[in-house]
């Protein structure tokens, strides 16, 4: 047996927002994205693969209040 090393050389790389991660993973396009954290929620919908942050929230409540 040969031990034959395998090296991966990327020629770019790509940075996208958290949001659009969950819509990748589910293959669509367009979803709205309920990111829930401990301290705080955040809402931002996504169409086409564009976030549109011009509509993006955030509510005080997390699953903080779950604890309590």
């Amino acid at each position: 047996l040969f031990f034959i090393p395998i090296i991966f050389i990327g020629s770019s790389l790509t940075f996208i927002p958290s949001h659009l991660c969950a819509v990748y993973t589910l293959g669509r396009r367009t979803a709205l994205v309920l990111d829930v954290g401990y301290k705080e929620t955040q809402i931002m919908p996504v169409a086409e693969n564009v976030p549109l942050a011009i509509q993006f929230d955030s509510l005080p409540c997390g699953s903080e209040v779950v604890h309590k």
